[in-house]
């Protein structure tokens, strides 16, 4: 505020040119945050703000906090050429609902402020003269129209829109329905000719970007034979796109698939003629129907005890022991989940042949790492299949035997020992020869801490995901576990990658557990020492402020902090400390946190940022 407060000086000053002035708001405006303070009350900045921000990337400013409010924006005409270019690649707001491309703070700001008549060119409102060069783009006869439903515009701009808008592009948008009921008057006197049901390009429904419909209705069904419906049913794909009078309309498998399952639930003569249709010709439809089936399985109640298990016939004579499918999957998931044990689909699952099934990477051509990603793991088919062996072998103690028989014999290494990692179970104990960082995965994956009896087998594993800085979500916590218990991290076999791992949730875990820890005490010094930006001195804030911080393990940090203050090398952003200091409402954690505001003032380890300031002067 203090800086605005110049800032309007100088404006006002005769001293400074406006050269100079502009100067200072093509500066100021390169600040995203703008909005939040006064200076976004001048109309002339916004303008370079507005250009600004569309240059550092449109659509990398999704959410902007400026909690509603309406600016002035004035642009020059120097303006408008850059914003044509800057928006000139349509695609984004070419098939998008305009409820989506606004959901853009940056785009929804422009609107507003075009709506509420707060947009300006040279000083003048912009919507009593238009530049003919921001209607020939897309995005802005889209703006245009949504304003004139809503407000109307003036007829000279209306007009001139109308001219500029191609009326024969049904995707246009699902607004130019309303502007053409509207506007009949002056459409017609203009010779256009206009289409029915303008519509959004790609439209947001609960399966994906396009309008899904099945390849079937009720009245097929119920006028055709059963060969005929199934002939209809198997019509491949891209026979069932629509024609041009509406490309985003397509006929899917799952819509068919949906409507199917909904009918079958209705007990009426059409639900009987699709039951008839499942049961007669029930293993030709099975490939392409795989989620029809699944779904029968799946739903216990909805459907009949002859369709269910005609049904179960079908998919065990159909499953393939050859390949395993996301359906498949998904049904076996949801058996599991339901703890429905005694399907005899189990037993077809134990008997597939493992090694046939596909470990490449699904959608990307590049060599897998040395640490298997989780992700990369179960979104393959082989890593699909294993993983619904580690989900049944938590539930079903028949079954560990056989599973354990099959993930050893798994050809491919990393996927073979991240799954025997993750077969452990909580109450067991390690029994595997050989541990590797990817055994260490999969036990993450399945489960967090350690019995005493099995940190000695995963120590070396920790050294080599320390030393090559293999650290992800999923394993940090155990390998800051098994480090506090195992590793020294100043023993001298012992390397560290600092620079690739972060190690604010190691603090977390020493404030927030009861255990003291073999070398809790080494870790926290080596970590302070280390924290050459001021990062953990935040972190170590924060985690004295959290609830489940001991008050004691928070002591004995600030402790051990104060030991070595003359080695730390770091400096702490005061405000994030003193804010932590206002909100914290434990009065003993508030006097430590005070505590350690005044270690970092009185050892000149304070990094003032823009609120530090002012907050240490109140």
């Amino acid at each position: 505020e203090g800086i605005f407060k110049v800032f309007e000086k100088l404006k006002k000053s005769k001293e400074i040119r406006q050269t100079e002035i502009d100067e200072i708001r093509r500066n100021i405006s390169k600040e995203q945050y703008l909005l939040e303070t006064s200076f976004s009350s001048d109309e002339d900045l916004m303008g370079y703000w507005l250009v600004e921000q569309l240059q550092k990337n449109p659509m990398h400013y999704k959410n902007i906090y400026y909690e509603d409010k309406i600016f002035s924006i004035n642009l020059k005409d120097a303006m408008v050429p850059i914003i044509i270019e800057l928006l000139a690649d349509e695609t984004m707001y070419r098939y998008q609902p305009f409820k989506t491309i606004i959901s853009n703070d940056l785009i929804q700001i422009l609107y507003k402020s075009l709506l509420n008549k707060k947009v300006f060119l040279n000083n003048k409102p912009i919507l009593d003269n238009y530049p003919d060069s921001l209607l020939e783009l897309h995005l802005f006869q889209r703006i245009l129209v949504n304003i004139d439903n809503e407000n109307g515009l003036n007829s000279s701009l209306v007009n001139n829109l109308i001219d500029h808008i191609d009326f024969s592009n049904i995707i246009f948008g699902y607004e130019l329905n309303d502007f053409v009921e509207n506007r009949k008057i002056e459409i017609n006197k203009m010779g256009i000719e206009i289409l029915e049901g303008y519509h959004d390009g790609i439209s947001f429904s609960k399966y994906g970007f396009v309008h899904q419909k099945s390849f079937i209705d009720s009245n097929q069904i119920l006028s055709k034979e059963v060969d005929a419906i199934l002939e209809i049913l198997l019509s491949p794909p891209d026979e069932s796109f629509s024609t041009n009078k509406d490309p985003f309309l397509e006929k899917t498998y799952h819509a068919t698939t949906e409507f199917l399952l909904s009918s079958l639930k209705e007990n009426d003569e059409v639900s009987k003629k699709i039951k008839t249709v499942i049961l007669e010709k029930g293993l030709l439809l099975y490939p392409k129907y795989e989620e029809l089936f699944a779904e029968i399985l799946i739903d216990n109640d909805d459907y009949e005890p002859e369709l269910k298990a005609g049904v179960l016939e079908i998919f065990l004579e159909k499953f393939s022991l050859d390949s395993f499918s996301w359906e498949e999957k998904h049904l076996f998931r949801e058996l599991i989940d339901k703890g429905r044990f005694e399907s005899p689909a189990f037993d077809k699952l134990l008997q597939v042949n493992v090694n046939e099934l596909n470990y490449d990477y699904v959608y990307l051509n590049r060599k897998r790492p040395e640490l298997l990603e989780i992700e990369d793991f179960i979104n393959t088919e082989l890593g699909s299949y294993l993983d619904i062996l580690i989900q049944l072998n938590k539930k079903m103690d028949s079954r560990r035997s056989k599973i354990k028989d099959i993930v050893s014999n798994v050809n491919k290494a990393a996927f073979r020992e991240f799954s025997q990692g993750a077969l452990s179970l909580v109450d067991s104990f390690i029994d595997l020869e050989q541990i590797t960082i990817n055994t260490f995965q999969g036990y993450s994956y399945s489960i967090r801490g350690f019995q005493k009896g099995n940190l000695e087998k995963f120590k070396y594993v920790g050294q080599e995901l320390l030393r090559k800085g293999y650290v992800n979500d999923w394993n940090k916590d155990n390998l800051f576990i098994l480090s506090l218990y195992m590793i020294n991290p100043i023993a001298e076999e012992v390397r560290i990658n600092w620079s690739e791992i972060n190690f604010s949730g190691l603090i977390d875990i020493i404030l927030q557990s009861k255990t003291k820890f073999e070398y809790e005490v080494q870790w926290t010094k080596e970590i302070i020492l280390k924290d050459t930006d001021g990062q953990y001195g935040m972190s170590i804030c924060h985690a004295i402020a959290s609830e489940n911080a001991l008050l004691d393990k928070s002591k004995r940090l600030i402790d051990l902090f104060e030991e070595i203050i003359d080695n730390y090398d770091g400096k702490v952003k005061l405000d994030f400390l003193i804010i932590t200091i206002e909100r914290q409402h434990n009065p003993q954690k508030k006097d430590l946190l005070i505590r350690f505001l005044f270690l970092l003032l009185d050892n000149a380890k304070i990094a003032v940022s823009s609120f530090g300031g002012r907050k240490l002067v109140d």
